[in-house]
């Protein structure tokens, strides 16, 4: 009868531990679960945040866009031209010989 009863007591804790583990390997899936929903979300979000920024850069892109041009005249004579416009460029442009007999 002894037999009997530690062949069930531990046949009991068995059954115990293999409860145990199995609880603990639902939480740990659960965690996981959580944690991938998580992370399919947020590339989710981020596709979509990346398609409208190359939507909205394809539409800039196809804006239409305004072309000036600026007639300078000559102040000197040794054919150098330098003009610095508003926006800081500096456009280098070659004398036209206008006056030989000088």
């Amino acid at each position: 009868m002894e037999e009997n009863n530690l062949a069930s007591e531990v046949l009991k804790q068995l059954k115990d531990q293999h409860k145990e583990e199995n609880e603990r390997h639902q939480e740990e899936c659960d965690r996981l679960h959580t944690i991938i929903t998580r992370l399919i979300v947020a590339l989710c979000v981020v596709s979509a945040m990346l398609a409208f920024l190359i939507g909205f850069m394809v539409w800039e892109s196809y804006k239409p866009t305004e072309d000036i041009t600026k007639t300078i005249e000559q102040e000197n004579k040794d054919g150098q031209n330098n003009y610095i416009g508003n926006n800081g460029e500096i456009n280098n442009g070659k004398a036209k010989d206008n006056n030989k007999n000088d």
